[in-house]
Formats: C-alpha cells, sequence, structure tokens
C-alpha cells in the first residue's frame, strides 16, 4: 500500500461515521481509528489548586455574590477517580436534598464501585453528569448550594 493511498484512507475516516477501519493485504495489515473524544464540562479556577483540594478529599467551593449582596456558598461534589457515574437505587436530582456523608452516586472502575458522597448539606442545584457517563478524577458531578 502507497503513503498517497494510506493518507487517502485516513481522510475518509477523519471526515465520515467510521470509528475504526482495518485492512488488510498479504500479511500486511493497517488499522485507523477515530480518536475517543469525551466532553468534560468547563468550569473557572485554577486547575493546580482543584487537583490539590480534591487530592485533599474537600470539596471544590465557590463563593459568588447575590443581587442583594448575601455571600452565595455553593459548593462541586467531585468524581473520586476515574471511571463510569452510576446513579443510586434513588437517583439524585434538581431540589433534592442531601446531607453531609450521603452517597449521591457511584464512580465504577474496572468493576469496582467508589462511593460519590456529599462533602457537606445542601440542595442539589445542578447534575453534571449523566448516567453511564464517563467521568474524571476531580471532575464536578453536581453542584449544591450549602445549607446551615
Amino acid at each position: 500500500m502507497q503513503v498517497e493511498e494510506i493518507e487517502q484512507l485516513v481522510l475518509l475516516v477523519r471526515d465520515s461515521k467510521i470509528r475504526e477501519l482495518t485492512l488488510r493485504e498479504g500479511s500486511s495489515r493497517i488499522t485507523i481509528r477515530q480518536p475517543n473524544i469525551t466532553l468534560v464540562p468547563h468550569y473557572e479556577g485554577d486547575p493546580l489548586q482543584e487537583a490539590e483540594t480534591a487530592e485533599q478529599g474537600t470539596a471544590l467551593t465557590a463563593y459568588e455574590e447575590s443581587a442583594e449582596g448575601e455571600l452565595d456558598d455553593t459548593v462541586f461534589i467531585t468524581s473520586p477517580c476515574v471511571g463510569f457515574f452510576h446513579h443510586g437505587k434513588k437517583p439524585i436530582g434538581v431540589g433534592s436534598s442531601v446531607i453531609d456523608g450521603q452517597v449521591v452516586g457511584v464512580i465504577e472502575a474496572m468493576k469496582i464501585l467508589n462511593e460519590v458522597r456529599a462533602p457537606q448539606s445542601g440542595i442539589v442545584r445542578e447534575v453534571l453528569i449523566e448516567e453511564g457517563l464517563p467521568a474524571e478524577y476531580g471532575q464536578p458531578l453536581f453542584i449544591i448550594e450549602a445549607t446551615a
């Protein structure tokens, strides 16, 4: 197979919905694969500081001034490891109340289920991940508004 032919096949795979193409010619074989692209929600902040915070096992917290000038306490529930997210028996949704230490889901990694726990009590304001999607270490999964 000539280099020009291989380049044309790479372009064909790149511009199509083909995920993988394998060609065999005699004892030679060539495989062209599309990269697996995972979209991860973007959030503002210092990535180094957030990674250190996640390593310490504490929640990421963002403070915002509301219109009345009150301090709004927002806490992220983050993934404890890399794997696939699954809701618990009773899925946690927007408006649900959670207590400190409550299991809000699990991350499955190599057939091991790692619990995702709420770092403090509050009300779920946003769910950032869906059932069965991959999660990265330290990735925010839920946003809760802390309660006193």
